[in-house]
C-alpha cells in the first residue's frame, strides 16, 4: 500500500503534453476528516481530534499528520504542530496560542499530500491587569459636566477581555455604565459632583 505517481503520455501526437497524477491504495490517508471544535482560550492548549481514511473509507492509523496556521488575525512564524495517533485512525493536535482571535489550521499528511484545513478560535485568558484610559477633558463638549471612561483589561498575553463586569466608585458624582466599543472592556459615564476633581476607581470582578 502507498501512494504511486503516474505519467500518461500521448506519443501519437504532437500537440499532446504529459499528465502527472497520483493514486492511492488502500490503508494510507486519502481523506482527513476533523472532529467537532469549541473555542478555546489562550491560557491552555486546545485539542484538535483529525481522522484518517483510504480511499474505501476505512480508517488509517498512525499517520504522520502535521498542522500549520495558515491564516492568522497577525503575522507570526509559522509553527509546526505534529499530531499523536490513536485508535481507529483518530490523530489527536495540541494548539497553542497566546494572541486571541481567529486562525486556520492547515493539516497535511506529508506522505500522500491530503489536506484538511479547520477553523479554530482562540478566546482571551483570565484578567490580569486593569487600566482606566485617559478621559476627555469635560469641557471639551457639552453639556461640560460629564465624561467618558473606558476600562480595558487583559490577560497575561495582552489580549483585551471583553465585557468584563466593573464596579465603578466615585467619592463624588454619578457613574453609569454604558456600551463599550473595540478593544474595550468596560465603560462609564461620570457625572461630576460638587467636587471638581475626583479620583474613580474601577474594580474588576475576579480581580
Amino acid at each position: 500500500p502507498g501512494a504511486y505517481t503516474f505519467a500518461a503520455t500521448l506519443p501519437d501526437f504532437d500537440d499532446g503534453s504529459d499528465i502527472d497524477f497520483t493514486a492511492l491504495t488502500e490503508g494510507v490517508a486519502a481523506v482527513l476528516q476533523a472532529g467537532p471544535t469549541q473555542p478555546g482560550t489562550v491560557d491552555r492548549a486546545m485539542r484538535l481530534d483529525i481522522t484518517a481514511f483510504d480511499w474505501q473509507d476505512k480508517p488509517v492509523s498512525d499517520v504522520p499528520l502535521e498542522g500549520v496556521i495558515v491564516e492568522s488575525f497577525e503575522p507570526a512564524e509559522p509553527t509546526l504542530f505534529q499530531a499523536k495517533p490513536g485508535r481507529a485512525g483518530r490523530h489527536r493536535f495540541s494548539i497553542r496560542s497566546e494572541r486571541a482571535g481567529n486562525v486556520v489550521l492547515e493539516v497535511v499528511d506529508p506522505v500522500t499530500d491530503t489536506r484538511l484545513r479547520v477553523p479554530l478560535q482562540f478566546l482571551p485568558g483570565k484578567v490580569r491587569s486593569v487600566m482606566i484610559l485617559p478621559a476627555e477633558d469635560p469641557r471639551e463638549r457639552p453639556p461640560f459636566n460629564q465624561t467618558r471612561l473606558d476600562v480595558v483589561a487583559a490577560d497575561r498575553y495582552g489580549n483585551t477581555v471583553p465585557n468584563v463586569d466593573v464596579e465603578w466608585d466615585a467619592p463624588s458624582g454619578k457613574c453609569t455604565p454604558v456600551a463599550h466599543g473595540e478593544g474595550v472592556s468596560a465603560s462609564a459615564v461620570y457625572r461630576f459632583g460638587r467636587v471638581p476633581e475626583v479620583t474613580v476607581t474601577a474594580v474588576v470582578e475576579g480581580r
